[in-house]
């Protein structure tokens, strides 16, 4: 989806899903692939990417390396970056086991353009998730009619 914050300012957004079986979510890795985030425009990539980053992103569970190597590798190779987020320290939580599932990730033209943003965790509600805030400073205008996203999947 393309954001345009004024008339010269846009940025290109991805609300991401990745499924919690591997096969599908190496598919979702080969597809993200596809596109050309190296681009002169800035991308966003966020949401539930059923992946972790590094072992410090998981508690309570078991997760072999090479599940986050692949993650790793998918977001070096397409020459993304990990944004790092205030608030909570995990974003999925069930029973004893909290993880970091959800994620922004940008480009290098992302980092160009917007040097301030804001991108929080916050407290979970009606999920098992918590919701991403994400804020680019300066910019407070919200649309008329504005609603939440909801994603459901099949």
């Amino acid at each position: 989806m393309k954001v345009s914050l004024s008339q010269s300012i846009s940025f290109l957004f991805f609300a991401v899903y990745g499924s919690p079986n591997v096969v599908v979510r190496r598919q979702l890795w080969g597809f993200l692939s596809e596109l050309s985030f190296s681009s002169n425009t800035p991308w966003v990539l966020a949401g539930d990417f059923n992946a972790l980053f590094c072992s410090e992103e998981n508690v309570g569970g078991i997760k072999p390396v090479v599940i986050y190597k692949k993650f790793r590798d998918f977001v070096e190779r397409e020459g993304l970056s990990k944004m790092k987020c205030m608030g909570l320290k995990f974003t999925w939580v069930r029973r004893q086991c909290h993880e970091v599932l959800d994620h922004v990730l940008v480009n290098l033209m992302w980092f160009r353009q917007f040097s301030l943003v804001v991108v929080e965790h916050l407290p979970r509600l009606h999920s098992d998730h918590s919701p991403l805030y994400f804020q680019v400073q300066g910019c407070s205008v919200v649309p008329a009619g504005c609603k939440c996203f909801r994603c459901q999947t099949a």
